[in-house]
């Protein structure tokens, strides 16, 4: 892991050099947001998936991934830095967090492609990413609809999905023949499945 004693070196630079692409010569300018590259220890719910995705993304199995509410990269950072060659697309609601992930885009994080949108009317082309993760009490929260299902929002991951279906921290579903759902409990040495008709 590229790291200072403080920061995450890599990402660090590429936010600060995006953030002056972005607001050369501007007089309003937003807040610096160095201290989101503060090295930390992983959460263990973050630890978990990318554990698990340790195993897909070397065998080729996973070679793009859809990062829904991305928030303040605190699974996103991570994920970069375990995987700086995989593309991935960062998608959140709010526009100030869209703009952080573009920072580190224009700073040359050329694999990391943010989008402004609203998971529940984002019109993503089927089939368009091998792994979908979010965390999704934090989607739950925040959705502009919130009687939206649970079961809803897996069938739009599952739309744009090659693979597996969503990811969640924690979690792994993919939807298997016959109409049915495989869910994968993720643990550190062990993984259960449970199917859902």
């Amino acid at each position: 892991m590229a790291a200072t004693a403080t920061h995450l070196t890599t990402l660090l630079e590429a936010y600060s050099r995006g953030y002056e692409k972005r607001y050369r010569g501007m007089a309003d300018t937003p807040e610096r947001k160095e201290h989101y590259f503060k090295v930390k220890e992983d959460l263990p719910r973050v630890q978990v998936v990318l554990s698990f995705l340790q195993g897909i993304v070397p065998a080729g199995l996973c070679q793009s991934l859809l990062d829904v509410g991305s928030g303040r990269g605190v699974f996103l950072f991570p994920l970069l830095r375990e995987f700086p060659e995989l593309e991935v697309t960062s998608l959140d609601i709010l526009p100030h967090r869209v703009e952080l992930m573009r920072c580190l885009h224009d700073g040359g994080v050329s694999n990391l492609h943010p989008l402004q949108e609203d998971i529940c009317t984002w019109d993503a082309s089927d089939k368009s990413f091998d792994v979908v993760t979010s965390s999704t009490e934090e989607i739950l929260k925040s959705l502009a609809t919130p009687t939206i299902s649970l079961l809803t929002i897996l069938n739009i991951y599952v739309r744009m999905q090659r693979g597996w279906d969503w990811m969640l921290t924690g979690y792994a579903v993919r939807r298997i023949p016959r109409g049915r759902w495989r869910v994968y409990i993720l643990k550190w040495r062990k993984t259960e499945r449970w199917l859902i008709e």
